[in-house]
């Protein structure tokens, strides 16, 4: 009888174990004997499974950026599911907590990107996708908008958002969360009324 194949089971392990590693250290302070030692394996497995630490930061980020991704059409699908943009604010300022130590995740990746051209480009990447996927929410509530309008409260959506979840590893009391929330709504209602199904 064969060998199962652990290929994607190791690499998950060892992608999770870098993420975490990633959290709490950074990208750049993280190596592959602190990876090795979060997922219980010796270095040598990281090299078969994944390969070398260039090869290891480029998977995390093709997985971070594929869940991120995902995230961003889960969000279009479900307000094309459930139309109307009122709860667009309380989707994206939900106050429950993030799987995988996501935020100190993402705060790493965005300082790396700070001195990484190209990760500064797959996060810009993300970040219009993001813009481009809460924009498409607004323009289905509000489809005489003007473009550019819809465009800048899209920006301005995401921007709260980013600061809001950048606060959040602050402990900042919930009235944060309420105000931005209603800065999201005023934001929202400034295109004017919504369409009505």
């Amino acid at each position: 009888m064969a060998r199962p194949d652990l290929s994607l089971e190791r690499s998950e392990q060892i992608l999770h174990a870098f993420s975490r590693c990633v959290a709490r250290r950074g990208i750049d302070a993280t190596s592959l004997e602190d990876v090795a030692g979060e997922a219980g394996v010796k270095r040598a497995i990281i090299r078969h499974y994944i390969g070398n630490r260039d090869d290891l930061v480029e998977a995390f980020l093709d997985r971070l950026e594929t869940r991120l991704r995902r995230d961003n059409d889960e969000m279009r699908a479900w307000f094309a599911a459930n139309p109307g943009v009122g709860n667009l604010p309380a989707y994206l300022l939900w106050d429950g907590d993030d799987s995988e130590d996501d935020l100190p995740v993402l705060e790493s990746v965005f300082a790396a990107a700070r001195r990484d051209p190209a990760i500064a480009k797959r996060l810009t990447g993300w970040l219009e996708d993001f813009a481009d996927a809460v924009g498409d929410v607004l323009r289905a509530s509000f489809p005489d908008a003007e473009e550019n309008e819809v465009r800048d409260v899209a920006y301005g959506v995401v921007a709260i958002y980013n600061n809001h979840r950048s606060m959040a590893t602050l402990g900042a009391p919930s009235r944060y969360r309420a105000m931005a929330l209603e800065a999201a709504g005023a934001l929202i209602a400034s295109l004017g009324a919504p369409a009505t199904s």
